[in-house]
C-alpha cells in the first residue's frame, strides 16, 4: 500500500509484515500554500507501484494536482522526478469496460490491483461525507470541532 502520514508524507507499507519505506518527501515538490497535514487532501490524487524488472526495484508514480501531473521516484530515489504534460507518447489505448461503475454515495475511488498469484483485482473505496454519513457507519455522532473541515471518511472496501 501507498500511504500518507499526518505530515504528508508518503510510504510504502506491506500490510502483511508491517514493513514501511519512506518515500522522497514532499517538500521536494514546487511550494504550496497549504499546510502540511492538509496537503495530502490536495496533492495527491493516485499512487501507482511497478516492479520494473530491468532495474530489480520498485517505481512509485503519482497522480497529484495542480491538473493531475505525473511524477515518479524509485525507492531509494531522493525526490520525485516530474514527467512534463505531453512528453509520453505511444499508441492508441483501447478499452473494455468489465464493470459498470455503481457510486451510490457520490464519491468512489477506484483502483485496479495486481494480487501476489498474479490476477487483477478491482478494489473499489467509497467515501462520505461526515456530516452526511450514514448513521450505522458510526459517522453521524462521531464528528468533533477538530475534525469539521476533513470532508470525507472511508467506511467500507469492496474487492472483486
Amino acid at each position: 500500500l501507498v500511504t500518507a502520514d499526518e505530515c504528508s508524507e508518503m510510504h510504502l507499507v506491506n500490510p502483511v509484515t508491517s514493513e514501511q519505506i519512506s518515500l522522497p518527501s514532499v517538500i521536494t515538490r514546487p511550494p504550496s500554500t497549504h499546510s502540511l497535514s492538509r496537503l495530502r487532501d490536495y496533492l495527491f490524487h493516485k499512487a501507482l507501484l511497478f516492479y520494473d524488472t530491468s532495474a530489480a526495484g520498485y517505481i512509485v508514480v503519482l497522480i497529484h494536482n495542480p491538473l493531475r501531473q505525473l511524477s515518479f521516484a524509485r525507492l531509494g530515489d531522493e525526490k520525485w522526478t516530474w514527467l512534463p504534460p505531453h512528453d509520453l507518447s505511444g499508441t492508441v489505448v483501447t478499452t473494455k469496460i468489465i464493470m459498470d461503475r455503481n457510486d451510490k454515495y457520490g464519491l468512489e475511488r477506484v483502483y485496479i490491483v495486481q494480487a501476489p498469484w498474479g490476477d487483477l483485482l478491482l478494489v473499489r473505496r467509497p467515501e462520505v461525507s461526515i456530516k452526511a454519513a450514514p448513521a450505522e457507519h458510526g459517522h453521524a455522532c462521531a464528528v468533533r470541532a477538530d475534525q469539521a473541515t476533513f470532508g470525507n471518511r472511508t467506511w467500507r472496501i469492496s474487492i472483486y
